[in-house]
């Protein structure tokens, strides 16, 4: 016996009706529009201008799928168990619900490298206002209840707080303060000559053959520097939070030891902002160009590991091990 067809019923191997005929290269330049127009609605107008036979439904079908793909990004369960967990944070400007004012935005962005090196991004979570403490609190408490637990590096900036937050939250994991910002702040709080002494000396310690050795020439350093200078009082503080990432094999010291990575994704979420014009029109806007940024890396280069990763990925599994092995976090 025949089935019942209702009136909208079409075989699921058809394409919609509207593009059944519509050369890839319309479809390319839907995409393309929508990403190098300002908003959403010029987009849809610029395309209803040309006359193009792309109706609405389809543009709006387009962003709901990359709306939706970070939506996913940003709630599915993650593994538990990671190497590297890097962390930063990017301020942006997005025009609220009622469309009349434009307000300042945080994005904190949460990246993680598993055991074996392939690069992930956890989570890019926006909340109104500055970077706050408050704002790295809930994005933690959010990477937690989706199942993060044993890491062997946590990577972040010296944002006020943010130590003692990570330290208490991944009390197992070395927690690394970014030595590209620590450069940058010796340069701003120290004189030309002491910078220069500190810059010898610290591309020394980069090139430590140990932990134990790069924290002799970090003392030997402190003793050039004038011990009065709070800058330097600082670096004495925290110094083993700026050479953890000695205690890893070489190849992966580089990921190791700054938030480069994570300043990647800002630069794209800034190449995007100007785009719109120097903001996001609207929260969905925002959400479909973090989603297509998302997408491209992560089906796209992020795909492939480091070969030098792959080579020392069995040491890394074993200090995992080693670490977490009266914990219930092996896989």
């Amino acid at each position: 016996m025949a089935r019942t067809r209702y009136e909208k019923f079409r075989p699921f191997f058809l394409p919609p009706g509207h593009l059944r005929y519509l050369p890839e290269d319309y479809l390319h330049l839907t995409s393309s529009l929508l990403l190098g127009s300002r908003s959403i609605d010029s987009a849809s107008r610029a395309l209803k201008n040309m006359g193009l036979p792309i109706n609405q439904d389809y543009l709006e079908e387009v962003i709901e799928e990359f709306v939706t793909y970070l939506e996913d990004l940003n709630s599915c369960p993650l593994p538990s168990d990671l190497a590297a967990l890097i962390l930063d944070a990017k301020h942006i400007h997005q025009k609220l619900k009622d469309g009349q004012k434009v307000m300042g935005h945080t994005t904190y962005v949460a990246l993680g490298l598993t055991l074996d090196g392939q690069k992930k991004i956890l989570g890019l979570y926006t909340f109104e206002g500055s970077e706050s403490l408050e704002g790295w609190k809930k994005t933690l408490e959010k990477l937690l209840q989706r199942g993060l637990r044993g890491i062997l590096i946590v990577i972040h900036d010296d944002f006020p707080g943010l130590l003692g937050l990570t330290s208490s939250l991944f009390p197992q994991a070395d927690i690394q303060l970014c030595t590209v910002h620590l450069c940058r702040n010796a340069r701003k709080h120290l004189s030309q000559e002491n910078y220069r002494t500190f810059k010898s000396y610290f591309k020394s310690i980069k090139a430590s053959l140990s932990y134990e050795e790069g924290l002799r020439l970090f003392d030997s350093l402190l003793k050039e520097l004038p011990q009065e200078n709070t800058f330097v009082k600082l670096l004495a503080k925290k110094k083993e939070h700026y050479l953890a990432f000695l205690k890893y094999p070489e190849e992966v010291r580089p990921l190791f030891s700054s938030t480069n990575l994570a300043e990647g994704i800002n630069r794209k979420i800034e190449e995007a902002e100007r785009a719109c014009g120097g903001y996001f029109h609207s929260e969905r806007d925002r959400d479909f160009r973090y989603g297509v940024l998302a997408k491209e890396l992560l089906e796209g280069r992020w795909r492939r590991v480091n070969w030098k990763y792959q080579r020392v990925a069995h040491l890394l599994r074993y200090l995992f091990e080693e670490r977490f092995k009266n914990e219930d976090l092996l896989v």
